[in-house]
């Protein structure tokens, strides 16, 4: 069963304890000289103290025929300073990706390819046809190659989705989605996915407005029509967090990680007002079977300088303003024990970073422990 994230207040929580030991500040910038737009929206996995940890983003890109997005990686040499060597490690290649492959997600899963082959990085991405979002996969032992897997998650066209989920909570979000367009070439868009293992596969997911998690015994069902006409058939027991007031949505910022013997994540939530949309980041906590246990109070992240700003424009030509924080990534700094250092997508544009006590965190996160 899912919960809801408590209402926003007017002030950050504990200033005093937050920002006297928080430090911040840009950690990568776009390269105009390379044909880069924006970096933003990174991913790493922290499987040792020891540095340089292996950190992949998108990147934001613009050739003749428009924009478009890869994933790039480098080496994070210690928590503010990456290598300067960069290389494209995901690129457009197949019809369900040809606008874009976008936001990352890295966990450490068994390879499925051959499980007595020990484990593997998978990386789920946001696969975007330039329509439709959905769940490609792929997988590596380097970072230096990769090998694709396709496409997981549901691959249902959003006017069959509608007719089919039960709930109106999301044949009415849905619908506003699909608007007169009643032609079958939407998909039900899928983003912010990561993929787990506990002993059955896990598959963290978002469906607007709400963040979802299925499991399955092996991967295959994760591509089986029927298993994702059957989890929109009984949407609601699959809800992880859901989006309640002030959030319009929610969606999976990084991963749940083992930090302290706990499993924490860090989830994004967005607002929305006449002066445009605003995106939070905060954390939550899951047990060892992905269920949620606490959801912490407050977002600490919060969009609140020129450089989060992001102005877009819609189908009809009006102006779209964000003000985006897009928490995605997080490490635990080796020569600090008490700090956590949380990378961030700052207004679609660059990554920034910024640091906060893992003291407060897990005892903020004890005060908003979920009770039955």
């Amino acid at each position: 069963m899912g919960v809801n994230p408590a209402d926003i207040s007017d002030k950050p929580l504990d200033l005093e304890t937050i920002l006297v030991r928080g430090r911040e500040g840009i950690l990568l910038k776009a390269s105009k000289r390379t044909g880069e737009i924006g970096v933003l929206n990174p991913s790493l996995y922290q499987d040792s103290k020891e540095s340089p940890w292996p950190f992949v983003y998108r990147t934001r890109r613009k050739n003749r025929w428009g924009e478009y997005s890869t994933i790039d990686f480098r080496w994070l040499e210690n928590p503010r300073e990456l290598s300067e060597e960069s290389n494209v490690l995901i690129e457009p290649t197949r019809s369900y990706e040809c606008a874009g492959c976008e936001d990352p997600r890295v966990t450490l899963v068994p390879d499925m390819r051959c499980p007595s082959a020990g484990n593997i990085y998978a990386i789920t991405y946001t696969a975007y046809d330039g329509r439709n979002p959905r769940i490609g996969l792929a997988v590596t032992q380097d970072f230096k190659t990769i090998e694709k897997l396709g496409m997981i998650g549901p691959d249902i066209p959003l006017n069959i989705a509608i007719d089919i989920v039960g709930d109106e909570r999301y044949k009415r979000v849905w619908s506003k989605m699909l608007g007169r367009r009643r032609d079958g070439g939407l998909m039900l868009p899928v983003k912010d996915a990561s993929l787990h293992f506990n002993g059955e596969w896990k598959l963290i997911l978002r469906l607007e407005p709400d963040m979802f998690i299925v499991s399955a015994s092996n991967l295959e069902q994760f591509r089986d029509k029927n298993y994702w006409i059957n989890f929109l058939r009984n949407l609601e027991s699959h809800v992880l967090i859901r989006a309640e007031k002030p959030f319009i949505k929610v969606g999976l910022g990084s991963p749940p990680v083992n930090i302290l013997g706990r499993r924490i994540g860090i989830y994004h939530g967005v607002t929305s007002s006449t002066s445009g949309y605003r995106y939070y980041g905060s954390f939550f906590e899951v047990d060892k079977n992905y269920g949620v246990v606490s959801v912490l109070r407050n977002p600490l992240l919060r969009p609140e300088t020129k450089n989060c700003m992001l102005r877009e424009f819609g189908e009809k030509g009006e102006e779209i303003r964000k003000m985006i924080v897009f928490p995605t990534a997080m490490l635990t700094d080796p020569k600090d024990k008490d700090s956590l250092v949380l990378y961030s997508g700052i207004g679609d544009r660059e990554i920034g970073y910024r640091t906060t006590s893992l003291k407060w965190l897990c005892e903020e996160l004890d005060k908003s422990r979920i009770t039955a």
